[in-house]
């Protein structure tokens, strides 16, 4: 899918020497950019990593994110590219799609991301209330 996107370059598996991305390189922008949609599902709230059980169309979304993620490092990566304004706004939009929730993803939830944290009373979970609906004032 990353060399799909980089229609163009020279085939992989290139020379680092020349300028290009290699097989591995490639390997480790996809771990890289996995762990950026990774971080944005955990702020999210959701369970990471994704279980693969979760429905296709939610999976094909992520992957394709992960790619133009790696693509845009490939781009990024090479000694001249006419492509990397593109590439940049292609990953900043898919990013931008997850933290704004414009994309409908039917993931787990990881409950302990959702609830309030704070350092007061004995477990850390929340802090005692001042005020309860039967006080009188």
């Amino acid at each position: 899918a990353v060399e799909a996107l980089n229609q163009g370059r020279p085939a992989f598996p290139a020379s680092a020497a020349r300028g290009t991305s290699t097989i591995d390189d490639v390997k480790g922008f996809l771990v890289q950019t996995a762990g950026v949609l990774d971080g944005l599902l955990r702020e999210k709230g959701f369970t990471t990593p994704v279980p693969t059980s979760a429905p296709s169309s939610v999976l094909a979304a992520l992957e394709n994110f992960n790619a133009v993620g790696a693509a845009y490092l490939v781009e990024r990566a090479a000694k001249s590219s006419d492509r990397l304004k593109e590439a940049r706004e292609m990953w900043d939009s898919a990013q931008k799609m997850l933290v704004d929730g414009s994309i409908d993803l039917d993931l787990p939830v990881d409950a302990t991301q959702l609830r309030p944290r704070s350092g007061f009373g004995r477990t850390g979970a929340s802090a005692t209330p001042f005020f309860t609906r039967d006080m009188v004032l």
